[in-house]
């Protein structure tokens, strides 16, 4: 059992409250670029209920859409193909400070 002293509650308090003790990391900011309805790209924000980018061709949108996640500290763009082919992804990149390889 943990006993707190008054002072040491009040030093509890203001670490939920400010996050003390939880890692600063930034949240990686994630885009998905996608075919729409009538054939034009969207570069998606996940989360975000409209699109951050669009325009008719997917190198257009691609292009702009990863720019926008270099100028987060951490960003990452997973690119789908196009509706034909089930929007499964076709590759994802990631910027910023990638996590380190641990051998296993």
């Amino acid at each position: 059992m943990l006993w707190l002293t008054p002072k040491l509650k009040q030093y509890v308090a203001v670490s939920a409250e400010w996050g003390i003790g939880r890692s600063y990391m930034a949240t990686r900011k994630v885009y998905h670029v996608t075919e729409g309805r009538h054939g034009n790209w969207k570069g998606s924000l996940v989360g975000a209920s409209r699109a951050s980018v669009a325009g008719p061709t997917k190198a257009e949108v691609v292009a702009k859409t990863i720019e926008l996640a270099k100028n987060a500290p951490l960003g990452q763009v997973v690119i789908h193909k196009g509706q034909s082919h089930g929007n499964l992804i076709q590759t994802e990149h990631t910027y910023g400070k990638d996590p380190e390889r641990s051998p296993g």
